[in-house]
């Protein structure tokens, strides 16, 4: 699937004034930018990734056939959120070796990266260690990856620190096997709730999650996470000159504008405040609420599809911008049509990929494409351009 101009064109825009940027600055930014290319976009790292989807689609087709893909997905999130905090917390460089994630991390790794405006602002405000470690480790992971049967083996000393930092199953089957549960605090009270990950279809790995706080009495849901979610940061940007919504920090040109974000957290707050000042109560309010009350209020003047943007990070409860969990799901057909064309294949690898230096010359042509003033609203880009642009987009910080 294609990630489309949104991910190279800054798309995050104020919901309440559109701000557009002048067109030829942005051509003549492109223009300069197609001199750093060519040392980001290698045709080895695109035959990387494309041994990477090779691995891709066998783990993801082997747990769909399986029944449990919703439940991987939903744990891989959450062992990303580990790896980040316990394997590469004081990151203040490339990766080590020994750091390099289990492949469901690696997948969901590579899909923040693929969202390039989500990953930039989860660096800069949540997780700093996802800019640290700089592109993705595309070529040390496909070299663990068997070019003929795109099976991905770790090394003894990456299960060794995984264990070591974090205490559970390197393996993502032999986690979903042996770890049941998982703990979660109230966002009421902060109590800690041991939590199934599968629950008779109430588990937190699972749509209808719901279960009860011994302490406080809150009952618990995905939704009411979500509201957590919002109104915490909410409460914060409130509260805070520095503290912003998700998803409202760049600009259209992918800069950092905090006035504007401030601005818009301000707006929100004053439309969602009850008569006596105080914000939505989390037991008394939902998600779907929040969101009609926005959309009703005369006071935003903006149209439902950017309220809609402006929540989408608050319509799922982890701790990132961006819903990786539905994220990986969306690369599925992309990944298929590159493979049914057989530029996956050991014997197109192992040649000289002529084709490949023919999307590397498409993509170039692409941007400038663009970059143009006409241009920006009729550029499609084709799946072996796609997969050139996804390679570059790997390179984290240096793409931006």
């Amino acid at each position: 699937m294609a990630l489309g101009p949104v991910d190279v064109l800054p798309a995050t825009y104020n919901p309440f004034t559109k701000d557009i940027s002048k067109s030829f600055d942005r051509h003549e930014q492109f223009k300069a930018s197609l001199l750093r290319i060519s040392p980001l976009v290698s045709i080895d790292r695109v035959k990387d990734q494309l041994l990477f989807i090779g691995a891709w689609l066998r783990f993801y087709q082997e747990a769909e056939e399986a029944g449990i893909l919703n439940f991987v997905l939903a744990r891989s999130v959450y062992r990303f959120e580990l790896w980040l905090k316990h394997v590469v917390i004081e990151r203040t460089g490339p990766l080590q070796p020994c750091e390099l994630p289990p492949f469901d991390v690696a997948m969901m790794l590579h899909a923040c990266m693929l969202s390039p405006r989500r990953h930039y602002e989860d660096g800069l405000v949540r997780f700093p260690q996802l800019l640290e470690i700089g592109a993705f480790p595309l070529e040390n992971i496909a070299a663990l990856i068997d070019s003929r049967t795109y099976i991905y083996t770790a090394t003894t000393e990456q299960v060794k620190c995984w264990q070591e930092r974090l205490g559970v199953p390197f393996d993502p089957l032999s986690y979903q096997e042996e770890v049941k549960d998982v703990t979660i605090r109230c966002p009421s009270c902060g109590e800690k709730l041991n939590v199934a990950w599968e629950n008779n279809g109430c588990g937190y790995a699972e749509s209808d999650f719901l279960c009860e706080c011994l302490r406080c009495g809150l009952s618990v849901s995905h939704d009411r996470l979500c509201v957590a979610k919002f109104i915490k940061d909410l409460t914060n940007a409130y509260s805070s000159d520095q503290a912003t919504l998700r998803g409202t920090l760049l600009n259209d040109r992918g800069e950092v504008v905090l006035a504007r974000a401030r601005l818009i957290a301000l707006q929100v707050a004053k439309v969602l405040r009850e008569e006596d000042g105080s914000l939505p109560a989390l037991s008394e309010t939902s998600m779907s609420v929040i969101l009609q009350r926005l959309y009703d209020s005369v006071q935003t003047k903006a149209g439902q599809d950017r309220i809609t943007e402006l929540l989408r990070p608050y319509m799922q409860a982890t701790s990132f911008t961006h819903d990786l969990a539905k994220a990986v799901p969306a690369l599925r057909q992309f990944h298929l049509d590159l493979m049914a064309t057989g530029i996956c294949s050991p014997a197109f690898l192992s040649g000289h990929c002529n084709e490949l230096s023919v999307a590397y010359k498409k993509y170039e042509a692409f941007l400038e494409l663009i970059a143009s003033p006409e241009g920006i609203e009729s550029a499609v880009p084709s799946p072996d351009l796609d997969l050139v642009w996804h390679t570059h987009q790997l390179s984290g910080l240096s793409y931006k």
